[in-house]
């Protein structure tokens, strides 16, 4: 059997005013894509609650289990319109309450050392990348400091040569969820891509 690279992508659960979150739903049409064969690749969907210790130790679990070659996480904002491909994160400042009204020791991500990370993907390029007439894409540094966030840090400290974070705009916000997977394909299609020139230059 060939070795395929794996590639996480993550979404999340329910949560506040976000009965339905597009970013599980993403996660898991990405899946069916047509991506695996595209770039012959395995995609491992994993929809996340809305939890703090639970999500830390879901990532770490991912991590560990598949060594995924890239990981995408993806969740909803408010703050935009566009989709949004987030740039770092922060070790505290999470005091919002999960959905079990809970947040962490002194709003402090017990993972990581640094107080900020920021990915070693090139971003602006992926962007540039991705098709600019047919999508809304942006980049920013204020991933939210929630779960999102959270998250996004918790696999920075792992690894960040190979960590994406992409917001998508919720439930009935502008592009139905067809539209949101077609952006998230792109963007991980030429994240990966990005990653093999990367590596292939750093063989070299």
């Amino acid at each position: 059997m060939d070795f395929k690279p794996k590639v996480v992508v993550t979404g999340f659960g329910p949560f506040s005013t976000h009965v339905i979150n597009d970013s599980g739903l993403c996660a898991y049409r990405i899946k069916d894509s047509g991506l695996e064969d595209e770039l012959n690749i395995e995609i491992i969907s994993e929809v996340l609650d809305v939890i703090y210790d639970k999500a830390l130790d879901r990532v770490r679990d991912l991590w560990s289990r598949h060594n995924p070659f890239l990981v995408v996480h993806l969740g909803v904002h408010n703050k935009k319109k566009c989709i949004t491909i987030e740039k770092c994160a922060h070790k505290q400042g999470y005091k919002d309450f999960d959905i079990k009204k809970k947040c962490p020791a002194n709003g402090i991500c017990p993972y990581g050392k640094h107080q900020r990370i920021c990915t070693e993907v090139d971003v602006d390029s992926i962007i540039k990348k991705c098709n600019p007439s047919q999508y809304d894409l942006c980049s920013s540094q204020d991933a939210g400091l929630y779960l999102c966030e959270f998250v996004y840090y918790t696999s920075l400290s792992h690894d960040p040569s190979r960590v994406i974070f992409v917001h998508i705009p919720p439930y009935n916000e502008p592009g139905n969820l067809q539209y949101k997977v077609n952006v998230v394909k792109d963007i991980i299609k030429h994240t990966f891509l990005h990653l093999c020139e990367k590596e292939k230059i750093n063989k070299t």
